[in-house]
């Protein structure tokens, strides 16, 4: 019997000597992970999708929940990223006059589970799918969309806030409006090369750890007290007199909010920006610009203007 036992207990042993040798095979059994290269050299080799046409015929716009694809305008598996429904433009098929426009995402250029992603633009006409891409100059990791008019034509323009970088100040962003004219997406808003707007705000510093903000365009001013942060500036002294001058920084808009504010039925944009003096951390407070449509000159202009101190900042 003892011998018995002894053969029954080499071969159970043997057996599962085999079946701990196969599961731990990483050749066999076990994927190799994908290295962090590996992963650069897919997301390299795909690419941006590039708009092979700005315009393309379709009757209907094919959508399911899961992606989008538009062969025609060479994009394929984009992700619905916002829809907004608005008077673009004349539509004789729609009783309303609304029409949809969307924002198409790509998430598969970059990781997968990044929440960074490409997208593009599109009005959604009666016959037409109308295409403007959104990242020719950067990827975005979230936008939000607004359908309002803003230049008093009766149709709405397209406000597009997109979220393109999340450190530093309170972070950056491109602020920018669409407008459908002659079948096509018109950009109107900020038409500067390097995608920033100028709202005017400036300083003096004054002895008493005391800084003068103003604003060129509107002549407001308002006078801050820097005593709690300026004796770790450069500008002053312990005593609080001033050693040299500093330039305040103003952000790109944090806040890009479409507002009637003055009630005429066209929209007014609402803006936000992060201000620093001394170094990008050294936040001081908040400029606040109100941006309106001048007909006569086809500009946005800063129609008023504040600062809001760091300490009064909700």
């Amino acid at each position: 019997m003892n011998k018995k036992l002894v053969v029954i207990l080499v071969v159970i042993l043997f057996c599962l000597s085999g079946c701990f040798s196969s599961s731990t095979n990483p050749e066999k059994d076990i994927e190799e992970p994908t290295t962090t290269s590996q992963t650069k050299a897919v997301e390299e080799e795909k690419g941006h999708q590039k708009l092979k046409k700005k315009t393309i015929k379709s009757p209907q716009l094919s959508l399911n929940w899961m992606s989008v694809d538009l062969p025609e305008a060479g994009l394929k598996n984009l992700t619905i990223q916002a829809v907004e429904y608005g008077r673009v433009v004349d539509s004789e098929h729609s009783v309303s006059g609304l029409l949809p426009v969307y924002i198409f995402s790509d998430y598969e250029i970059y990781a997968s589970d990044s929440i960074y992603h490409d997208s593009y633009l599109a009005v959604a006409t009666d016959n037409k799918i109308l295409l403007e891409d959104l990242s020719l100059i950067v990827g975005c990791y979230g936008e939000t969309m607004y359908l309002q008019d803003v230049d008093g034509d009766g149709f709405d323009e397209i406000i597009i806030q997109q979220l393109v970088a999340m450190s530093g100040g309170a972070g950056g962003y491109f602020s920018r409006i669409f407008k459908v004219e002659n079948e096509k997406i018109k950009e109107i808003f900020p038409l500067t090369d390097d995608n920033r707007f100028d709202t005017g705000f400036t300083n003096f510093l004054k002895d008493g750890f005391l800084i003068e903000i103003s604003n060129n365009f509107t002549g407001y001013k308002k006078t801050i007290d820097y005593s709690k942060d300026g004796s770790e500036s450069p500008y002053f002294d312990k005593k609080g007199n001033v050693v040299e001058q500093g330039e305040i920084s103003c952000d790109s808009f944090y806040e890009f909010i479409p507002k009637d504010v003055d009630n005429d039925g066209v929209y007014e944009i609402v803006c936000l920006q992060y201000v620093s003096l001394y170094g990008h951390s050294d936040h001081i407070g908040d400029a606040k610009s109100i941006l309106k449509f001048n007909k006569k000159t086809q500009q946005f202009e800063v129609i008023k203007a504040e600062f809001i101190q760091k300490d009064l900042l909700s």
